[in-house]
């Protein structure tokens, strides 16, 4: 045994233990403390020598029954019984012949290799008992025996089964005896926490890099809200903000303009379509009746006053008939003739105004693109963060479960070493 205690020390892996007699292992040397562990039983137990005679035991069996069987369907053509007789025993060899391809082996065989052979073995085995019981060969084979195994009375392929299983289960009493296959489940165990610690290394190396991509981008996007800054502080830029407040403040008085002509020219309209249809040529009547604000804004000589003179001369004259309503709107906007001379120099002033505060449009186009221009490389910078921050996230949300996974799979690492192996361990990550 001193070799092992040796290895241990070369290895730094000497179990130590501290006044609570706790096993204390780094996590990084678990699977070669799980190995030399695994190595010590198998050294104590001597399972090499179990794990060689079990093999050789299975190559014995198969070859052997292979030679029985062929001893057995030797005899069937010899004694030349009919094909419907033996079709389901021929069936059953065939089946038999299967299940010994289960024992094959390679030239470097592993303990656990063959705990899983008998895993499938365990099935096998069950299936060829019961194909065994359903066939007529269960109870009519006294035809193939020697007289040496007539004397015996044991149906001479469930005996084959039967010491098949009985190699299988001595071999695994003795790997479970040993504590083989507590060790196996520990190092299964092991191999998880490993999973989950190259899981998390990958998750912070990705971290990582996200969060200086996320940095870089955060910069590009402060740069360019500052450029936008700048540009919207430039002059040429006030300049293009006052032009902006300044039009919607006449955009607000050419809308009051509009409202208020086209409610005077509502009052005259019921005696403006009366007069059309007395003097239908008349152009102007018509177009105010058509287009009431645009017509009145080109109406520069205020043909509209003559205009509506002549409507209450045409009305005194029974020239064209209203109800009392529209009579008393008519004269309504009649005696506000006044305050339409000065809606009409309201206009000319509102006009003068707008052209005074035009700017070329060479100059307007080239302050524009340029605040496009920042703008859209402000919302691309703005989107690329956040979408690299919403990444960050993900992987910090992720990289936060894998770490409460890992802690909680030591827990159970932990617990399994002392129920299987009866040890306080604690494992230092």
């Amino acid at each position: 045994m001193s070799w092992i205690l040796n290895v241990f020390d070369k290895l730094g892996l000497t179990e130590r233990e501290n006044k609570n007699r706790v096993v204390e292992v780094h996590i990084n040397d678990l699977q070669d403390w799980i190995k030399i562990r695994t190595e010590d039983i198998v050294y104590q137990f001597q399972l090499e020598e179990a794990q060689i005679n079990y093999v050789n035991s299975l190559k014995d069996k198969r070859w052997a029954l292979e030679c029985k069987l062929d001893e057995w369907d030797q005899k069937i053509v010899q004694l030349g019984l009919g094909s419907t007789n033996t079709e389901d025993i021929s069936r059953l060899f065939r089946n038999t012949r299967r299940f010994l391809e289960l024992l094959t082996f390679s030239d470097k065989v592993l303990i656990k290799d063959l705990l899983e052979l008998n895993s499938r073995l365990d099935l096998a085995l069950e299936e060829l008992q019961k194909a065994l019981e359903a066939s007529t060969f269960s109870y009519n084979y006294s035809f193939i025996l020697s007289k040496e195994e007539k004397e015996t009375d044991i149906n001479p392929l469930l005996k084959e089964i039967v010491d098949t299983r009985r190699l299988k289960d001595e071999f695994e009493d003795r790997i479970i005896s040993s504590g083989y296959s507590k060790m196996e489940n520990i190092r299964r165990k092991a191999f998880r926490l490993d999973e989950l610690r190259e899981k998390i290394k990958i998750l912070t190396e990705s971290l990582a890099m996200k969060r200086e991509k996320l940095k870089i981008v955060e910069d590009r996007k402060m740069e360019k809200e500052r450029e936008l800054v700048l540009l919207q502080d430039n002059s040429g830029f006030s300049l293009l903000r006052n032009v902006a407040t300044k039009k919607q403040l006449h955009s607000r008085e050419m809308e009051e303009l509009n409202n208020q002509i086209n409610a005077w020219i509502t009052k005259i309209k019921p005696a403006l379509k009366q007069f059309q249809e007395v003097y239908p040529g008349n152009k102007l009547v018509k177009d105010y009746l058509e287009r009431s604000t645009d017509t009145f804004y080109t109406d520069e000589g205020m043909a509209i006053l003559s205009l509506i003179k002549s409507l209450k001369q045409s009305l005194d004259e029974n020239k064209i008939l209203l109800n009392a309503a529209s009579v008393e709107s008519f004269l309504s906007a009649f005696h506000q003739q006044e305050e339409l001379s000065k809606l009409h120099r309201e206009y000319q002033r509102l006009k003068t105004e707008i052209k005074k505060s035009e700017i070329p449009p060479t100059v307007t186009r080239d302050l524009s693109f340029k605040l496009e221009e920042a703008k859209y490389r402000l919302d691309h910078f703005s989107k690329q963060f956040d979408k690299m921050e919403e990444e960050v996230n993900s992987v910090e949300e992720e990289l936060r479960k894998t770490d409460v996974s890992l802690k909680g799979e030591l827990d159970l690492f932990q617990n399994l070493v002392k129920i299987a192996l009866g040890k306080e361990m604690m494992v230092k990550v």
